[in-house]
């Protein structure tokens, strides 16, 4: 009788071990999920802070960019500019919110977030 009691006391062990390791995987996975849409959010903020001070062309290549996925020669001919002034003010976009990410106080994780969307897309 006191092996079996034994016994059940293990097992009830084993599965309470096992719920509490589920649910340590499922809340490490919640907080990284929402630290991950505060970045996002955080990122998108600086961005539109960045944007706000530049000119309503650069915004809308910017945009057409990052956001509609176009190409350079798509947004040329919609806008009708020239491949390398989207090029230019592209660039000069990217390196003015690249300047004003690095004044942030978070700057570093910010930074390489940014860095890995800008490759990713250019």
């Amino acid at each position: 009788m006191a092996r079996n009691k034994t016994i059940d006391h293990l097992r009830r062990l084993v599965r309470e071990t096992h719920l509490m390791d589920i649910l340590t995987d499922q809340m490490l996975t919640d907080s990284n999920d929402t630290e991950e849409r505060l970045n996002a959010k955080e990122l998108r903020d600086l961005i539109e802070e960045a944007l706000s001070g530049l000119s309503e062309q650069k915004k809308k290549i910017f945009y057409l960019s990052r956001e509609e996925g176009l190409s350079h020669d798509q947004i040329a001919e919609a806008m009708h500019l020239s491949k390398s002034t989207v090029k230019n003010h592209l660039s000069e976009t990217l390196h003015h919110i690249r300047g004003h990410l690095q004044r942030h106080p978070n700057s570093e994780t910010t930074m390489v977030i940014f860095l890995l969307l800008t490759l990713h897309q250019a």
